[in-house]
């Protein structure tokens, strides 16, 4: 029961590392995002700042509150969804 549980946690994770590196090349500074802030790890919207190529991961600023963090791919928290057209 434990090991089913564990195969099908990782083949979550990997099909969730594959969507993101299929959107890694649209996620530019600048694109608005939704990500998880990680003081309570609460999703919220987000902007990319910048790429931060030696953590793998994203400078991203939260658009309500103005907080700054880096938020790293592909399967930790927070994780980058692109936030729906408006």
């Amino acid at each position: 029961m434990i090991q089913r549980q564990m195969s099908e946690n990782i083949l979550k994770l990997e099909f969730r590392a594959r969507k993101i590196e299929e959107m890694r090349p649209k996620l530019r500074p600048g694109v608005k995002v939704i990500a998880a802030f990680y003081e309570d790890q609460e999703e919220y919207e987000a902007e990319i700042l910048s790429e931060l190529r030696h953590v793998d991961g994203f400078r991203v600023v939260f658009t309500e509150y103005g907080n700054e963090q880096v938020a790293s791919l592909p399967c930790t928290p927070p994780l980058l969804i692109p936030a729906p057209c408006q």
